[in-house]
Parts: structure tokens; sequence; C-alpha cells
């Protein structure tokens, strides 16, 4: 025989603990009320940065970097561009704002995280959060173009470093050259007296 369930006995219970239950539900509701109240409301902004890449150029493909995917992002996540948007936006930030954006420190962690972005890989996305919306968009276009001026300095940087060694590179590439015209030259001249050496042997030899 089924065991069946008495469901008076569920309703005595409910019946008996009645107030426990209104009780629990009112206080939940109050602790609820409290915290919805009391806690700020943050806010995010996505700001979008460019990424060049260092691939070879193909036609209609991005411009090329000299600077990897990675180390452009790890510029982007430094405590560097904190320091410019906290400079940049000056009052527009509370103390406490400016002391949470000073804090980053490359982890992408608190108020502004860096990624790349999921659909195009030639996009990082710079979303912010703050207590205002206002704000949140401030720092994120801050972030943004202060990233982007790091980015494009490390590259003129990079690109100054390279030029000296692309110049002797030429340089050393012209002495190359010059010195295998040479050769070739003197080759010629040693194919041109064979050949006349040779042209005067068998003259001889007809005598």
């Amino acid at each position: 025989m089924e065991d069946e369930i008495d469901l008076r006995q569920y309703a005595a219970v409910l019946v008996k603990r009645w107030k426990w239950i209104v009780g629990v539900t009112m206080l939940a509701a109050l602790v609820a009320g409290v915290v919805s109240f009391t806690t700020t409301p943050t806010y995010e902004a996505t700001a979008l940065v460019f990424l060049l890449f260092n691939q070879t150029n193909q036609p209609g493909a991005p411009p090329k970097s000299l600077l990897s995917p990675q180390t452009q992002l790890t510029l982007l996540q430094s405590n560097d561009i904190a320091q410019r948007v906290v400079q940049t936006l000056g009052d527009k930030l509370t103390p406490a704002e400016k002391n949470a954006l000073l804090r980053i420190d490359g982890t992408n962690t608190g108020p502004v995280r860096v990624n790349p972005d999921q659909t195009d890989k030639s996009l990082f996305r710079v979303t912010a959060q703050a207590s205002r919306a206002s704000t949140s968009a401030d720092i994120a276009n801050a972030w943004a173009a202060a990233g982007t001026d790091a980015i494009n300095q490390a590259e003129n940087q990079s690109l100054s470093q390279s030029i000296p060694a692309l110049q002797r590179s030429v340089t050393s590439a012209a002495a190359d050259l010059q010195t295998a015209e040479d050769n070739l030259k003197r080759l010629q001249t040693d194919l041109q007296i064979d050949l006349t050496t040779q042209q005067l042997a068998r003259v001889q030899q007809i005598r």
C-alpha cells in the first residue's frame, strides 16, 4: 500500500507557525528595502579603442604596428593611464573616485576594465563604473583617449629606436652591394683576360 501524504499535517504546521513565517518574510523585505535605499547605484559606460595590428600589411588590412596586441593591452591597463585620467577630469571626480582610479595596478580590476572585444578583434573595450552615469562616460572616454595617446607615444618611441638600426642595416647592405659589384667587375676583367689569352694561344698555334 502506497503511503499517502496528509496535507492537513502541513496545514496545521503553517497555521501554528504563521506568526514566525510572516515575521521572517517582513524582516527579509525590510532588509532588502534598506539595502536598496542605502546602496549607491552603479553605472557603466564603455568606450572603444582601435587596435593597431603588428602583422604584415595586406591590401585593405589595418595599419601595421611595432607593438604587439598584448603590449597595447598592458599599456591600456596601466596605472599611468589612470593618472592621466585623474589629471584630465580633475574636479569632475570625487576624492573617492580619484583614489579608486589611482589604485589601479594593471590587474584589470576596479572601476575600469579593459578587454579585447569578443566580436571584433581590432577593438579594445574600456568599461568604466561610477555612481553617476555622466561620470562613468567621462572616465571611459578619457581613458580611451589617454590610452590611445600612450600607445601612439610608445609606437613613436619604438619607431625612433628602430630607425638607427634600420639605417645601419641599409648602410651595411649598401656596402655589401658595393663589394659584390667590385667583385663582379674583377671577375669580368679576369674572364676577359682569360679569353684574350686563349685567343692569343690559338693564333700562335695556327702560325
